[in-house]
């Protein structure tokens, strides 16, 4: 293995691996704690001798099967790796850059957030690492540098030109830290993912998910202290066994960096501010898989009973006072009472997918007042399973890190460099396509379009936000005059609870 060692200004000198043009910087501690409960500390300086930075970090506390889940949602398996996890020393990067980039090197900044629902995910997980990603940047004349700390500019990265990009629940990460009142990112992509779909919910809901959490863990009648002693030093892997799937893990309306939990209404109003702070962040891109929903089947697997039934009534409840809307939309979905569960559940999700993924898209490029590039992600899956040849959720992760390049035909594989391609524009600051601008998704607007490349369509631009080319349905927004988004979207948090 080969290394390369820098010299860093508070950091000390760090050692990295080279290979294949990339050099990498792995499990780089960017802040620590004290115990499972304390606030992070950013690190500032670092003392003692070189740092190995040539191996993964530990991860965060997450079941064991958490990174098998993930390559089952995008059908194809990685070598495994044997990674440590623990609950305090888990706050780490990876860094790659191109090899022989240096401190004036200055290059475009790329941060990537993964998914998992705030539960599960890792850096070091074979399918997100980023040294392909960054190796192809380089063979296109457009490196970057993936992933971002305080000492960014000793890598060779250039802190005033950063790229925030996050898939699922970490693109509704990225979006919520647009309400910062310090500028942290000059450019934001949002993959398949929002913060109106990861809601965040107030502290009362908050207190019930503890109080639900502490009876389960037997903890009812502790006192405090013993509550936060169990808390501090049972074995993390007992915890979450205890734990049902009824807890949530959701942000929290803090009043600070999340000061209202979001709705399409606010959201796609340019004039109510929200995010608050999208003058430091003026590039948006914004995009989602054609069938993102696939991802709810598997996490959320006892939907399936009865659907057709709980669905139809949570949309008649909602829709109670416009019941010939309510039915116009079963009818038009295909979602009738009496139909198989088989039947229903391929239905059913379509309504999921467009409120929950599409809708997002239109929603939070309605709002934008910057320039918004739009994109689809139609390229189907290619590999067996139940959701071959469907645009599935992390697929589009899958495509842009490279790392499944030697398991797809040559056109597959084109789809997945050009997306890539798009993005490292993206973060030189070129359009990679036109952009919305303004917010105006009637007359001024253009999508990229990646596949299906089994029809014969690699990439291409659409015209319009739904229906023809787009693969995109306009059933939701057929209906906005009469009903709201945000009630389309309390048919789902009924449905889901049923």
């Amino acid at each position: 293995m080969a290394t390369t060692t820098i010299q860093t200004k508070h950091l000390g000198q760090i050692r990295g691996k080279t290979a294949a043009g990339v050099t990498q910087f792995l499990g780089v501690q960017y802040a620590t704690l004290e115990n499972r409960l304390a606030d992070a500390q950013l690190v500032e300086k670092r003392d003692g001798g070189i740092l190995d930075a040539t191996k993964d970090g530990p991860t965060a506390i997450l079941p064991s099967f958490g990174c098998d889940v993930e390559l089952a949602a995008i059908q194809h398996k990685l070598p495994a790796k044997e990674l440590p996890q623990s609950g305090i020393d888990c706050l780490n990067l990876n860094i790659a850059v191109p090899e022989g980039t240096t401190e004036s090197s200055k290059l475009p900044v790329f941060v990537f957030v993964h998914g998992g629902g705030l539960q599960i995910g890792a850096n070091s997980w074979p399918q997100l690492e980023f040294m392909r990603f960054v190796k192809l940047s380089a063979e296109k004349n457009l490196p970057v540098i993936a992933v971002s700390i305080k000492h960014i500019a000793d890598f060779g990265g250039d802190p005033e030109n950063v790229t925030a990009a996050g898939e699922s629940a970490g693109a509704a990460s990225v979006i919520y830290h647009l309400n910062s009142e310090v500028a942290l990112f000059k450019r934001a992509i949002a993959m398949s993912g929002s913060n109106l779909f990861t809601q965040a919910l107030p502290y009362e809901t908050h207190e019930q998910n503890y109080q639900r959490a502490i009876s389960a863990l037997g903890l009812k009648d502790a006192s405090i202290e013993e509550r936060i002693q169990i808390l501090l030093e049972k074995p993390a892997q007992e915890l979450i066994a205890i734990l049902p799937p009824s807890i949530l893990a959701t942000p929290a309306v803090d009043g600070d960096l999340v000061t209202s939990a979001a709705t399409h209404a606010q959201t796609a109003d340019k004039t109510s501010n929200l995010p608050k702070r999208r003058d430091w962040c003026t590039d948006l891109m914004i995009g989602d898989c054609q069938m993102d929903a696939s991802i709810i089947a598997l996490i959320m697997p006892d939907l399936k009973e009865n659907c057709a039934q709980k669905f139809t009534t949570a949309m008649n409840n909602v829709l109670s006072s416009q019941l010939d809307v309510a039915q116009r939309i079963l009818s038009e979905y295909g979602i009738s009472k009496g139909m198989a569960d088989e039947e229903a559940l391929p239905a059913v999700l379509n309504y999921i997918n467009d409120i929950c993924f599409f809708a997002p898209v239109l929603t939070l490029t309605r709002g934008w007042r910057g320039n918004s590039h739009v994109y689809y992600f139609n390229e189907g899956n290619p590999w067996e399973g139940p959701w071959k040849g469907k645009a599935t959720h992390i697929l589009d992760v899958a495509y842009l890190t490279q790392n499944f390049q030697e398991f797809m035909t040559p056109s597959q594989q084109l789809v997945a460099t050009t997306y890539a391609e798009d993005i490292f524009k993206f973060c030189h600051g070129t359009n990679p396509w036109p952009a919305v601008t303004d917010g105006d998704v009637t007359t001024n607007f253009t999508a990229r379009v990646y596949g299906p490349s089994s029809e014969g369509h690699d990439v291409r631009l659409v015209s319009e936000p739904y229906r023809g080319e787009s693969h995109r349905r306009s059933i939701l927004f057929d209906c906005n005059d009469v009903v709201s988004l945000d009630e389309l979207a309390g048919v789902f948090n009924v449905f889901r609870t049923m």
